[in-house]
């Protein structure tokens, strides 16, 4: 009995051991299980993300390669890339550049700072965003984020160049020339450092040297829009009108969507008497950029010189529009409603004028002319005489105030008023004529 339940005994011992050791086996092959899972898992996913990255780069090219044909879909094809990746800064600066250059400028300026905040290293994403701030006249921003493209790309040709044409707009000259002879130095075939630099040299009147750097940039790239704009200018300045002509008609051809070039050809029409073909050019040049009150400006005086006077009113309206504060707006409205005999009207703009520009001797000019068509010649003497202090070599004022006193003399019955009306009307009269000759000589 006692052998029998030792057995029994023994039996249980084995079959407890060879549970354990089947309960070992199964766990380590639960665990063999779990890694051959995990290692599928990963593998599928290293497939899946490979497959993504495949069909990211795919459309990334294909959005690269339409964007020289269809703006619009690039655009959207880069919205896919991001849609798949939205950490891809390269695929957020391309679609805002593509954004920048169909201005449409909140967006350009979203997907830059999206680009930047994926990729705070990257310098071009901090030049193309400085671009957009320095069009939007946020020169602070521009000029921080210029600098930043350089701290982070001491190399970058471009970054110099577009700090030069900021410090350039912000009247640093010394500076603007230090960063496009570093551009220069640092890419000695950028057609548009010569470019830039020879603009810089124009406004300082080195014209030779001016005309040695556009020459440069053309040699360098003849599809260089910009330097034929430039060289038509230094040409003008040259008084080679018909060199300066064939330039802008050149740049227009490389780049009909520059409103500045239908404005400096506009220029040129109007000295040569094409004023129909300047009215047309500064036409473009406005529905190219309806903002620039430059060429609001010089169509309003077209329209004034051709007699279309509402139209020319029109203009004057639009540019006190867009900024209340021009005072050769105002200006140029009175002489409008001077001419059509709205004297109030013209009074009130002549006002405004002066208020805002006080020391602008035309003004002055104006204000008195339309005086002296009120017959009010002793308020228009007045104005005149401010406007003699304000430029004495102005011949206008001395003429004008001649009428006047003449005026006075022949209303007045006072003989000693008389004379000395006269006396002084042959005095500004005689002051006028040799300022006129002086101009002449």
């Amino acid at each position: 009995m006692v052998e029998e339940l030792k057995t029994q005994i023994e039996s249980v011992d084995k079959d407890t051991k060879s549970a354990k050791e089947s309960l070992t086996v199964v766990t380590t092959l639960k665990k063999d299980i779990d890694i051959i899972k995990r290692e599928i898992d990963k593998s599928k996913c290293e497939t899946e993300l490979a497959a993504l990255k495949t069909k990211v780069n795919k459309l990334f090219a294909q959005a690269i390669l339409e964007s020289k044909k269809d703006v619009q879909h690039s655009i959207e094809l880069f919205a896919k890339v991001i849609e798949l990746d939205s950490s891809n800064s390269d695929a957020f600066f391309m679609r805002g550049k593509l954004k920048h250059d169909l201005r449409d400028l909140e967006g350009a300026m979203a997907d830059y700072n999206k680009a930047i905040e994926l990729n705070p290293s990257d310098a071009k994403s901090y030049i193309n965003r400085g671009l957009l701030k320095n069009n939007n006249r946020d020169y602070i921003g521009a000029m921080a984020d210029y600098n930043k493209a350089i701290e982070l790309s001491p190399n970058n040709a471009i970054a110099f160049i577009n700090r030069g044409t900021l410090k350039n707009d912000l009247k640093d000259l010394d500076g603007a020339m230090a960063d496009y002879n570093k551009a220069i130095t640092l890419s000695p075939n950028n057609d548009d450092a010569y470019c830039d630099r020879g603009g810089l040299l124009i406004s300082l009147e080195k014209l030779d040297d001016a005309m040695k750097d556009i020459n440069k940039a053309i040699e360098i790239n003849p599809n260089n829009a910009k330097a034929f704009l430039a060289r038509g200018l230094i040409k003008t300045r040259r008084n080679d009108k018909k060199g300066a002509m064939n330039d802008f008609n050149k740049s227009i051809d490389l780049n009909p969507y520059d409103g500045t070039v239908y404005l400096s050809r506009a220029f040129l029409n109007y000295d040569l008497n094409n004023c129909d073909d300047a009215l047309s050019d500064v036409n473009k040049a406005i529905e190219l950029n309806p903002n620039d009150l430059t060429a609001y400006i010089h169509r309003a005086t077209y329209n004034t010189d051709m007699k279309k006077y509402d139209f020319a009113m029109a203009d004057y309206s639009k540019i006190i529009e867009l900024n209340p504060n021009n005072a050769k707006a105002y200006n140029g409205r009175a002489n409008i409603c001077l001419i059509q005999k709205e004297f109030s009207k013209a009074l009130e703009d002549a006002d405004k004028a002066i208020r805002l520009e006080p020391a602008n001797y035309i003004f002055h000019i104006t204000k008195g002319q339309i005086f002296k068509s009120m017959k009010m010649y002793l308020e228009a003497i007045y104005e005149f005489s401010i406007s003699q202090s304000l430029n004495e070599k102005e011949s206008k004022s001395y003429s004008n105030r001649s009428e006047c006193y003449r005026a006075l003399a022949e209303i007045t019955s006072d003989e000693n008023k008389k004379t000395k009306f006269f006396t002084k009307a042959k005095e500004d009269e005689k002051k006028a004529e040799s300022l006129k000759n002086a101009d002449k000589a």
